[in-house]
């Protein structure tokens, strides 16, 4: 059982804690002044702005399903501020499929074109054009 006492305490926390928060959304929507929330199917929530887009330097990949092996690969790519992570307006890019056997991982036909018109910056772009570029080759 708690107390009303620890009941309180841990309040007063989770307003300094949402307190806190807000300071700093508040602090990145004037750097991002196009700055939203993007919330995914599991309830995790990002900082998204297109106007990071040709800024962005880094990048997380994640498959889109967690239980299925051949769920295409994303990539969502990211600013890293003073004031915590900021995504890339649209957050997250097909980067692989499956080939029809389901057996080798190749290079999304839309992931360059879609990056490329987000405007992510060329060298991201071409990372991954490298590494999934030989698996989808044509065999010669």
């Amino acid at each position: 059982m708690t107390t009303a006492a620890q009941k309180i305490s841990e309040l007063n926390k989770e307003v300094a804690n949402r307190s806190e928060e807000a300071t700093r959304l508040k602090s990145l929507s004037e750097l991002f002044p196009d700055l939203c929330v993007h919330t995914n199917r599991w309830g995790t929530q990002r900082y998204v702005s297109a106007s990071a887009n040709s800024r962005v330097t880094n990048y997380e990949t994640r498959r889109t399903c967690g239980c299925c092996v051949d769920a295409p690969r994303v990539a969502w790519f990211y600013l890293e501020t003073k004031l915590g992570r900021v995504y890339s307006d649209p957050p997250d890019f097909y980067l692989t499929k499956f080939d029809d056997f389901g057996s080798n991982e190749c290079l999304d036909p839309q992931f360059e074109e879609a990056a490329r018109k987000a405007a992510i910056p060329e060298s991201l772009i071409e990372k991954f054009v490298g590494i999934y570029r030989r698996a989808d080759a044509p065999e010669e």
